[in-house]
């Protein structure tokens, strides 16, 4: 308790020293009429869920988080903006000091973000606010100096946020702002441990605004038709196997999807991968058994959905193994992903996902995707 009134008292003066300044010199911000921005800070109460049992000595207390987000709203210059209440888009820091110090440390993550307004009309507006980057965790596993951090086991990692926003004027540039969420740190089982991080927090900040952008009004919809269209995919990774292994074993998968085009900025699939995971193999080598390659194949089944912002796609995927007779660790028959995707071109993207057993990380997937030209209406 006392870390934390320590912590709330040098945040607080943080926070002050900001709101000072953007008080008293808001000319710097409000130079250019043409570059609407926002500044927040926020200073959140946390604590650590222990999704499994080994994790329960981690969450030793409770702790404060304090973030910064610098942002611009987007004005409706593409479709996208408009139909989706002209979000926000930005960068976030924050700063996590996390449960147990002795063991984990604390975080530091950079993250871009997008917060969508639900109700943009209203003065008390809610969003729904998502934010992926990468973070630094100061204190990882070490088999000798720090065997009680059985959750991370490099320094960095993945950073995903998601949060519930509330926003309320309370003048022309400022405004209070709330909200609760999730935060989770993972390095994709590139490194062991990896049970990953998670915590939810709540949290309490000013937000100043130099401008409101001008909104360009939505027209009609143009002429849209529901459509079916293929894709196919390769995706490659690499994770460890086990504490202290030092090799990186390859992870592959292959994969074909039909897209239900219900609208211009949303789709369903259904979708059939095929897994080949290397460590699989090294993991019966080690324990004497040798197996021909086809018996370390992998087929799943998802069904998934993705959300279009221009060249920019998220989705997430829900699936089951229909074949998978040598698995290895407790995996189950369920597996899961987060998907980003970037249109290079008509027929080609880039492709970033993560494939996860529920809470554990599975391995980081980059890859492409072709997209032919045919189309079922």
């Amino acid at each position: 308790m006392q870390k934390i009134k320590r912590s709330l008292f040098r945040y607080l003066n943080v926070l002050i020293g900001v709101c000072f300044f953007l008080f008293f010199k808001p000319s710097v911000f409000s130079q250019s009429a043409k570059l609407p921005f926002s500044v927040s800070g926020q200073l959140e109460y946390a604590k650590l869920l222990p999704h499994h049992k080994m994790m329960y000595p981690l969450a030793e207390q409770d702790f404060l988080n304090f973030k910064i987000d610098f942002s611009k709203q987007r004005t409706g210059k593409f479709y996208w903006e408009q139909k989706y209440n002209y979000p926000e888009v930005g960068i976030t820091f924050l700063y996590s000091e996390l449960s147990s110090p002795e063991q984990i440390g604390s975080a530091f993550a950079l993250m871009p973000f997008m917060n969508i307004f639900l109700n943009p009309n209203k003065k008390l507006r809610h969003s729904f606010y998502f934010a992926c980057g990468i973070g630094y965790l100061t204190d990882k596993f070490d088999r000798l100096e720090n065997y009680k951090n059985i959750g991370i086991g490099s320094h960095f990692n993945a950073a995903i946020r998601i949060f519930y926003h509330l926003q309320f004027p309370i003048s022309q540039h400022f405004s209070l702002e709330s909200g609760f969420g999730l935060t989770h740190f993972s390095n994709g089982a590139t490194m062991h441990p990896n049970r990953g991080l998670n915590q939810m927090s709540v949290g309490l900040g000013l937000r100043y605004q130099n401008i409101r952008p001008s909104l360009n009004v939505l027209v009609a919809d143009s002429v849209f038709r529901k459509t079916w269209e293929p894709q196919f995919y390769f995706n490659a990774g690499y994770k460890r196997l086990f504490v202290g292994d030092e090799t990186a074993y390859g992870a592959f998968t292959l994969g074909t999807a039909v897209l239900w085009k219900y609208s211009l900025l949303k789709a369903a699939l259904l979708g059939l991968d095929v897994f080949y995971d290397a460590s699989d193999v090294a993991f019966y080598k080690v324990n004497g058994t040798i197996l021909p390659a086809h018996r370390f194949l992998k087929t799943g089944l998802y069904l998934g959905h993705q959300w279009s912002m221009n060249r920019l796609s998220f989705g997430i995927q829900f699936g089951g193994y229909l074949y998978a007779p040598n698995k290895v660790g407790d995996v189950g028959d369920f597996y899961n992903r987060l998907v980003l995707r970037y249109k290079a071109n008509k027929s080609l993207s880039f492709n970033f996902a993560i494939k996860a057993h529920f809470a554990k990380a599975d391995f980081m997937e980059w890859g492409l995707v072709y997209h032919p030209k045919f189309i079922l209406r």
